[in-house]
Order: C-alpha cells, then sequence, then structure tokens
C-alpha cells in the first residue's frame, strides 16, 4: 500500500509553527484546507495589553491594570510614572469613578489643583456618594486654603463612608480644622492661656 509523505497530524504541526511563528496570511484558506480550527496566539506581558487596548478600545472592563500600576507609583512617591498610568486607565476606562479619583491623588500631589478639580468633578457626578471622591475634595479645599469648604466636604465624607481608614481620616482631619478655626477666632490676648500660665524667660519669675 502507498504510504502517504506526511500525516494529517504533520499538516497541523506545521501550520501551528507557521501560526506561532506569525507567517500565516490566510487564516480562512488555511483552515479550509486542513479542516482544523486556528490555534490562537499566547502572548503575554505588555505587547499583549497593548494589543487588547488598540482591539477593544474604551472598555467598562479594561483599565485595571494600569490603574493597579498607576497606585503602585503614586505609593512610592513616583509622580510624573503614577499619572501617566492612571491618564491611560481613565482613558480606557472613563466609566469607573475610583480610576479618576486616583488620578486626582496623583495630580494633588503634583500640584496639578486645576485637573484634580476635573477628574473629581466628573467622578462625583458619577458616583454622588462616594466616600472616597468627597475626602479627596476636601483635601484639594485645604491645599487651595478653603477650609470652609473643606469642613463642608469632610463632613459630607463621613455621611458616605462606612466604618474604615477614610472615615477614621475624615474624622480626624475635620477634628483639626475645626481646632485650628476655634483657635483663630479666639482673641489674641487668649490663646496663650489655654494651657494656664507660661514662662516666658528667667526675668519673669518671682523674686522673694
Amino acid at each position: 500500500m502507498f504510504a502517504p509523505l506526511f500525516t494529517f497530524q504533520g499538516r497541523r504541526r506545521s501550520v501551528c509553527h507557521e501560526i506561532e511563528a506569525g507567517t500565516v496570511t490566510d487564516m480562512h484558506s488555511r483552515r479550509k484546507k486542513y479542516g482544523f480550527r486556528r490555534k490562537r496566539a499566547k502572548l503575554h506581558g505588555p505587547e499583549a495589553l497593548a494589543i487588547r487596548e488598540h482591539i477593544l478600545g474604551p472598555s467598562p472592563w479594561g483599565g485595571h491594570e494600569h490603574n493597579s500600576l498607576g497606585c503602585e507609583f503614586l505609593k512610592r512617591g513616583a509622580l510624573d510614572l503614577a499619572i501617566a498610568e492612571l491618564e491611560k486607565a481613565v482613558a480606557i476606562n472613563p466609566w469607573q469613578p475610583v480610576f479618576k479619583i486616583n488620578l486626582a491623588h496623583a495630580y494633588l500631589q503634583k500640584g496639578k489643583f486645576k485637573e484634580a478639580s476635573k477628574n473629581l468633578d466628573e467622578a462625583l457626578e458619577q458616583q454622588p456618594r462616594s466616600a472616597a471622591g468627597w475626602f479627596a475634595y476636601a483635601i484639594l479645599c485645604e491645599k487651595l486654603s478653603q477650609n470652609e469648604d473643606a469642613l463642608r466636604f469632610y463632613r459630607r465624607c463621613l455621611e458616605c463612608s462606612p466604618e474604615g481608614p477614610i472615615r477614621r481620616q475624615a474624622a480626624e482631619n475635620l477634628n483639626l480644622l475645626l481646632g485650628c478655626r476655634q483657635e483663630a477666632e479666639r482673641p489674641p490676648n487668649s490663646r496663650n492661656d489655654q494651657h494656664g500660665p507660661r514662662w516666658n524667660g528667667p526675668d519673669s519669675r518671682t523674686r522673694t
């Protein structure tokens, strides 16, 4: 009996090698000729992420990798890298308010208050009861010396926040601001008497 030069499995392996090498151009004809489905190319790392984002475009399920990387850069003080990654996350997934709040925090630390305010406005419009958003807005007002607005936003944060680190930090900042306001409202002559008499120097002591 005549033996074939190569078997079907041999054809399958040869075409799979062509697929992996990227030399197959017309997959429809290959599938029709050899009768099997295309083997999906496995890509990993930044190249795979870039290809996927380019194919999918803006997506409500994307951007999480850039957000995680941006938050890590933000923790380590690499503000330019953090802003670059978080901007990518917002561009891919503009429906996620958390990405915009994280980007606003990066802008706050960078001193770009206008960009931070824009992202916080969009995030709070999407999620009005976001405790993290009101907390970030209160910090922005503090940096702009708008203490009354900061007090109002800290109170709004406490209304929206369950028990957690954001609530504790907001309560602490609120108490500090209230203490500073009460100190500023006191008469100048009575500000130094809140802890009792103080010694101004050795000459102020009573001599016998």
